[in-house]
């Protein structure tokens, strides 16, 4: 290395003292006017530091920095050939007199300047002065040496390629285009067979130092390449591609596939592709020809690469000119895909040992264009499925990686966006192809991934989201158990779009809704056949769930026809009933295939709620019959509590719809039933809870009343008689503490005085509220004493400064369950409330439960008292 580095100093040293001669040489002849003798003393010195450009020790980094050097002493030459010619000699006679030089490089470097200067003059022929000079260049095969000097014409001749000089249009007419492109053509070629001839000088061992070095000049190579460019620009566009794609492109390509280094192969097609400008490439002819020759790359060429930019100018090109609002290419019909997806056939054959990765890039950049082309969806998707079959295929012979799983989500995910409206719809219905690819596909979340995208971009609407398209769309989820089980809410939102259309208000409105009701079937037998592949009971719950999606899509089609009952009654009148009978009977086969048992109650309830909207009371009453038949089994207190009350709103809410339409019998018969259910709950909280409710089931409000046409009579003796029959179990009960006593009396006062207020007096009398009143102050002494033992069990264990707070019950409450809440002290809407965080004993719970007894107490006196300042009844109730 440090040989080299002297080597080049030397040099250096050696051309700039050279230099320094050769100016004052020159100069010396411009003030002697001897007729040149001095020029030729000059060429002397021109050979002495050309020489240096001979030596092979340098490498061609270090050889360039010596040829930026040598040029700029060749430059000062140029010039004085160009200004002296006829003054102090003829350039004819220069040219014949280097052409005596002993050394060959230098000889040349010396030949070129001089034509170089003759072009520069009209009177010398140029065609045959360039051809003179690309022929001399084939003597030297020392690939440095031979690539600089034709570097050198290049950089030398470039104004008669580029036309750059003003005069230059009419001085260098007699060289036409074709010349040029012959003329830089033949350079190229010489150039990239001494660049490849470059890596197998020297040693085996210097091969990774050749292939560095062959990197630092690739430059020179790709610069005959620009200056073609410049030529072409020079003609109009329709010209130029055709002397590209005729003549030029063949060529190159041919150079390009002939030299079979895999260096070069990959450089020239890079650099071909991106320096000529676009629509050179969009042209058909010229597709075909690089196509073609990918084809014959040698086998560790990387052949994907080119594909992927090609298609990429291509695309780039297609945006400019639709921005533009221009049709200088075809980038409509089928040729252009056609070529391409043979090209992928082709490749598959004669390249069988090509990664599959190599294939799925391109195909990646393949999809952009099919989704560029101009043509309507349905053509697009018969592209796109072409190139899933073409997957398809290939992907059975592969071990699918993580890395080809990426690929394959990207070539789906790229056709995200795109100006084609529901695509995806399109593809997952119309597709076999596309529904093959995913099934194929060996990692579910990706699986998962796609189908979300699918389901998320579909906006189908009633006239193309046939059965048909629905079991296509479905099929997708079959033995896809981390979708089910995992991610339910895709195979949901499937469902949904079965309703998710307004049902139109026209002629065809009972096709309408038989439509959807079809759709809702076939969901149903659908996810019934699936369910039997799950058959642990975690997998039947998350399977529940489904259902009970599918189950609100049910609803939300009686809704509608509630709706249209509603809004065009006479519309309603002439549909066919039959079809709503038939609806709530899938309903019901599909509500008792839920393994939750308080979810199918539940779902029977708000069926007949459902129901009745639409005067079907018999379906109703069947539902709430058989919830009421199953209350008693495999259910817990807790959830028995809550059906119930469920079932109480229900029937409160329908009272008059029963009473109008002469159910008054059957409501009395369910009132009664629910009633006595409720007795038989072993927790009093639960009991008393549920059977206060139940007196609501005899009791119209005032308010019900007024916005009621008829009001519906109440029944105070029935509520008499629930409220006693509750007072008497909890005072006769030995197993119940003083605090559910107190609880219950104080629940029960809440409700008498609610009835009292809105005039219920025949039962609920002042003596009658006084004596409950009694009742419940005789057991609150018993609380209080139960808290004053605590207290002074307590004294001494409870700090002073903190017992106000360790005993406060601010901002608590009682549950309907007798339990403690308190409301959260977040800052959210609403008001928030949680069980409280019970680490204290169970005794210090007691005693706060015992107080809000209290409170809540002394809260309904406050009440009284307020009523009877409006009210004088109030004031006889003994507080």
């Amino acid at each position: 290395m440090s040989q080299n580095n002297s080597s080049k100093h030397d040099s250096s040293i050696i051309i700039k003292q050279q230099k320094v001669i050769i100016v004052r040489l020159l100069n010396e002849i411009s003030v002697m006017n001897n007729n040149g003798s001095n020029l030729i003393e000059s060429f002397k010195h021109f050979n002495i530091l050309l020489m240096e450009l001979k030596k092979n020790n340098d490498s061609p980094k270090e050889y360039y920095k010596l040829y930026i050097e040598v040029y700029e002493c060749l430059t000062i030459l140029l010039n004085y050939l160009k200004g002296n010619h006829l003054k102090l000699f003829h350039l004819t006679d220069i040219y014949e007199l280097i052409q005596y030089s002993n050394n060959l490089v230098p000889r040349l470097y010396l030949m070129i300047t001089c034509g170089v200067a003759m072009l520069h003059i009209d009177d010398f022929p140029h065609i045959e002065i360039l051809k003179d000079m690309i022929e001399m260049l084939n003597g030297v095969q020392n690939p440095i040496k031979g690539m600089f000097l034709r570097y050198y014409l290049l950089q030398r001749s470039k104004f008669i390629f580029k036309n750059e000089e003003s005069e230059s249009k009419e001085k260098y007419n007699n060289i036409n285009t074709e010349f040029k492109v012959d003329f830089l053509i033949a350079n190229f070629i010489e150039m990239n067979k001494l660049w490849i001839r470059l890596q197998y000088q020297g040693q085996f061992k210097e091969k990774l130092t050749k292939l560095k070095e062959r990197k630092e000049v690739e430059l020179l190579i790709g610069y005959n390449l620009v200056q073609l460019t410049e030529v072409l620009d020079t003609e109009e566009e329709k010209v130029a591609i055709v002397l590209y794609r005729e003549n030029a492109l063949p060529r190159i390509l041919k150079q390009i596939v002939s030299c079979r280094d895999i260096i070069s192969q990959e450089y020239l097609l890079d650099i071909i592709i991106h320096i000529f400008p676009e629509p050179y490439h969009s042209d058909l002819k010229s597709i075909e020809l690089y196509l073609e020759t990918f084809l014959k790359l040698s086998p560790k060429t990387n052949i994907s690469k080119n594909a992927i930019s090609l298609i990429s100018r291509i695309l780039s090109y297609g945006d400019s000119t639709r921005e533009d609002n221009l049709n200088c290419v075809d980038l409509e019909g089928e040729l252009i895909f056609s070529k391409f997806f043979m090209f992928l056939k082709l490749l598959n054959e004669e390249r069988p040992d090509l990664p599959f990765k190599e294939f799925l890039v391109v195909i990646l950049e393949l999809v952009k264009l099919v989704l560029q082309l101009k043509n309507e969806d349905d053509v697009v998707v018969t592209y796109l499925s072409q190139i899933f079959s073409f997957i398809n295929f290939k992907i059975k012979d592969y071990n699918i990686t993580e890395e080809l799983n990426f690929l394959l989500k990207k070539i789906v995910f790229s056709l995200k966006g795109m100006d084609k409206e529901n695509l995806y719809y399109k593809l997952a219905t119309e597709s076999n192809e596309f529904h093959e690819f995913i099934v194929s596909l060996n990692n579910d979340y990706i699986k998962y991934e796609i189908l979300e995208l699918i389901i998320s971009s579909t906006k189908p609407n009633i006239e193309s989201f046939s059965i048909k398209n629905l079991s296509k769309i479905l099929r997708f989820f079959e033995n896809n158990s981390y979708v089910i089980l995992q991610k339910s809410d895709l195979v949901l939102r499937c469902f949904y779009f079965i309703v998710s259309v307004k049902v139109k208000y026209n002629e065809d409105l009972e096709g309408s809704v038989n439509s959807q009701f079809e759709g809702l079937q076939f969901c149903k037998n659908w996810l019934l056949s699936i369910r039997a592949s799950f058959s642990k009971p975690e997998q039947q719950l998350k399977v529940d769930l489904l259902i009970n999606g599918l189950i609100n899509q049910y609803w939300k089609l009686v809704k509608k026809l509630s709706i249209l009952k509603i809004k065009t009654p006479k519309t309603f009148k002439n549909l066919d009933k039959t079809l709503f009978q038939q609806i709530f009977k899938s309903l019901s086969n599909l509500i008792f295939e839920l393994k939750n048992k308080k979810y199918l109650l539940t779902s029977l309830i708000l069926s007949a709620n459902m129901a009745i909207q639409i005067f079907l009371l018999d379906i109703a009453n069947d539902y709430i019959e058989s919830v009421i038949q199953q209350l008693n089994s495999g259910l817990s207190t807790n959830d028995k509590h809550d059906i119930l009350f469920l079932l109480i709103e229900y029937l409160q809410k329908e009272r008059k719809i029963y009473y109008d339409n002469n159910f008054k019998e059957k409501y009395e018969q369910l009132a009664i039933k629910l009633t006595f259910i409720s007795f038989d709950l072993s927790n009093v909280f639960l009991k008393s809870n549920c059977l206060l409710a139940c007196t609501n089931l005899w009791w119209t409000g005032v308010s019900d009343q007024c916005a009621s046409q008829q009001s519906v009579e109440n029944n105070p003796k029935r509520i008499y008689e629930v409220i006693n029959r509750l007072i008497k179990y909890i005072t006769s009960n030995n197993l119940i503490t003083n605090y559910e006593l107190c609880y219950v009396l104080l629940e029960v006062l809440n409700k008498v005085v609610y009835f009292f207020i809105h005039g219920e007096i025949e039962y609920f009398t002042i003596n009658y509220i006084n004596n409950i009143f009694k009742l419940l102050k005789n057991n609150l002494r018993f609380l209080e004493r139960e808290n004053k033992v605590f207290l002074e069990q307590q004294q001494e264990s409870f700090n002073e400064e903190n017992a106000i707070d360790q005993l406060s019950t601010e901002n608590m409450f009682l549950d309907s369950d007798g339990n403690i809440k308190m409301v959260d002290d977040c800052r959210c809407e609403g008001t928030a409330y949680k069980t409280i965080n019970i680490d204290e004993e169970k005794s210090l719970v007691a005693f706060k439960k015992n107080l809000l007894v209290f409170k809540n107490f002394e809260t309904l006196k406050e009440y009284i008292i307020d009523q009877g300042e409006v009210d004088e009844r109030f004031n006889l109730l003994n507080i």
